[in-house]
C-alpha cells in the first residue's frame, strides 16, 4: 500500500504550432519576364525555416524571396514553414501569380496616299480593356479600330498602347504617306465646226511621290484610252467633257474632269438668194437674202464681185457697170 509521487516540470510541451501565410506583389508588365516579390507572414514558436515552390519549377529557401517568371501563365505558389520545435505547416495559393503573355499588334497599311483613309485594326491578344493610338502627326484616338487620313506626305510612327487594367503594353509601326499625283492635260485645238474632228491630247500631269505609271482617259463620247498622249476622233457634233485619271508608282490616283472641254458644232450651211435685174442697163440695185443656218450668232461678209462688199445679213447692192458677177457669202 506504499506510494510515492514524482513530478517532471515542462516534461510535455505542446506548442501552438506554425501558421503559414504570405503575400506577393502584382505583375507590373503585360508579358514575361516578370519579377514578383514574396513576403512571408508566417508565425510560430522557435526558429522558422522556409521552402518556397513558385509553380514554374523554381524554388527558394529564404524568408522573403524574389522570383522571375520567364513564361506567361497562372502559377500555384506553395510555402512550407518548419519550426525548430518540429512543427510544420504548408500553404498553397492557387493562381497566386498570373503572368500575362500579351502580344500587342495592329493591322494597317505600310504605305498610304495623302488624303486617302487608312484603316487600323487592333489585333492584340488578348483584347485590351482600352486602347490609345498616337498617329505620329499630333493626332490621337481612343477608338479600338480607328481610321485616319494623313494630309501631308512623309514617314510617321504609329504607336498603339493597350491598357489591361493592371498593366499596359505598346507596339510601334511605321507608315509612309505618299503624295498624290496632280493630273492635268491640254489639247491644241478643242473646237471645230465639222466632223470628223481629230483632237490631240497632251498629258501635263505631275507625278507626286513616284512616277506616273498609268493614264485613263474618258473622252466623253463613250471611248476610252490608256495612252499617255492620245488622239481621238469625234464623229458627232456636241459638247464633250474629258476626264483623266492618273496613277503613280505608289498606287496613288487622282482624277481631273473638264466640262464641255471639246465643242464640236454641227457647222454652218451657207445659202442665199437675190432678185433678178429689172433694167437693161446699169445702175441696177440687187437685193440679197441670207438663208444660212448654223449654231450660235452668225456674222456675214458679202463680196459682190465688182469690188463692193457688205457685213449685214440681208444687204442691197447697186451695180454701176454691166457684166457677169460672182457673188460670195462668208458666214462665221
Amino acid at each position: 500500500g506504499c506510494s510515492k509521487v514524482i513530478s517532471q516540470p515542462n516534461y510535455i510541451q505542446v506548442s501552438p504550432g506554425v501558421t503559414v501565410n504570405f503575400s506577393n506583389s502584382l505583375p507590373q508588365l503585360c508579358k514575361p519576364p516578370e519579377t514578383i516579390n514574396f513576403t512571408d507572414a508566417s508565425t510560430g514558436p522557435g526558429v522558422l525555416s522556409y521552402e518556397w515552390l513558385f509553380g514554374d519549377g523554381g524554388n527558394s529557401f529564404i524568408q522573403n524571396p524574389s522570383h522571375t517568371y520567364f513564361t506567361g501563365g497562372s502559377f500555384n505558389v506553395a510555402l512550407i514553414v518548419q519550426s525548430s520545435l518540429g512543427c510544420v505547416d504548408t500553404l498553397i495559393k492557387p493562381a497566386a501569380v498570373v503572368i500575362r503573355d500579351v502580344i500587342s499588334d495592329f493591322i494597317g497599311p505600310a504605305t498610304i496616299c495623302r488624303g486617302v483613309t487608312a484603316n487600323f485594326t487592333n489585333s492584340s491578344v488578348p483584347a485590351s480593356v482600352s486602347s490609345f493610338w498616337d498617329f505620329g502627326d499630333g493626332t490621337t484616338s481612343t477608338v479600338t479600330n480607328p481610321s485616319k487620313i494623313y494630309l501631308t506626305p512623309g514617314i510617321y510612327f504609329i504607336k498603339l498602347r493597350n491598357n489591361y487594367g493592371t498593366c499596359a503594353d505598346s507596339v510601334t509601326k511605321q507608315i509612309t504617306v505618299l503624295d498624290l499625283p496632280v493630273p492635268d492635260f491640254n489639247a491644241a485645238d478643242v473646237t471645230d465646226c465639222k466632223v470628223p474632228f481629230t483632237v490631240n491630247f497632251t498629258d501635263l500631269s505631275i507625278s507626286g511621290s513616284a512616277g506616273i505609271v498609268s493614264w485613263e482617259w474618258d473622252f466623253g463620247d463613250g471611248f476610252l484610252s490608256t495612252a499617255q498622249n492620245p488622239f481621238h476622233i469625234y464623229t458627232t457634233a456636241g459638247n464633250y467633257s474629258v476626264t483623266l485619271k492618273v496613277t503613280n508608282a505608289g498606287g496613288c490616283s487622282k482624277i481631273i474632269s473638264r466640262s464641255n472641254f471639246i465643242q464640236v458644232s454641227p457647222g454652218v450651211t451657207v445659202n442665199f438668194s437675190n432678185n433678178l435685174p429689172q433694167l437693161c442697163k446699169p445702175p441696177e440695185t440687187i437685193n440679197f437674202t441670207d438663208a444660212s443656218t448654223g449654231p450660235g450668232v452668225l456674222s456675214y461678209e458679202w463680196l459682190f464681185g465688182d469690188g463692193g462688199n457688205s457685213f449685214v445679213q440681208n444687204p442691197s447692192h447697186t451695180y454701176f457697170t454691166g457684166g457677169s458677177f460672182n457673188v460670195a457669202l462668208i458666214v462665221q
